[in-house]
């Protein structure tokens, strides 16, 4: 009996050392499906950081574009009030009474210039003497300055 007892107890001591292998290889594959799922989460929160990174860029570009496309609409609310000024004063009545003639060469002038200005901003290249300054447009002067300056960069 005493042999009996000996083989059950070294049975049951093998069988825990079995068990208690099997459990802990369990646990390694555990810890190295977390090892791997902490490696790619790391990597997400990576490229989150990049992707936050470059939308604040952006956001900055905005600002900045926003801020020169506001600049640029007072500008043109100013020309605006100042043409009003020009086309409501007395002296532009007098001046369609007095001198129509001369009234009419200004105005068909103002609708050449206008006309030039619209084919600049739609891609036309300057002309020789725009890009020598002989001819005036007074209607896009600082259009026309700033496109020289960009071809004489170039």
């Amino acid at each position: 009996m005493g042999l009996s007892i000996k083989i059950a107890a070294a049975s049951v001591l093998l069988g825990a050392l079995v068990a208690g292998y099997f459990y802990i290889e369990s646990l390694r594959a555990q810890l190295q499906v977390a090892a791997e799922i902490r490696d790619k989460l790391e990597s997400v929160i990576d490229e989150q950081k990049v992707t936050l990174e470059r939308q604040l860029k952006d956001i900055q570009i905005m600002q900045s574009i926003n801020a020169e496309v506001s600049k640029k609409f007072a500008d043109s609310q100013e020309e605006l009030g100042s043409l009003k000024k020009k086309f409501s004063n007395d002296r532009f009545s007098k001046l369609a009474k007095d001198k129509p003639s001369l009234l009419e060469r200004k105005v068909n002038q103002g609708t050449v210039n206008a006309l030039r200005c619209n084919e600049l901003v739609t891609g036309a290249k300057l002309t020789k003497e725009e890009m020598q300054g002989t001819i005036k447009n007074s209607i896009c002067a600082d259009l026309i300055s700033e496109m020289r300056k960009r071809v004489n960069a170039e």
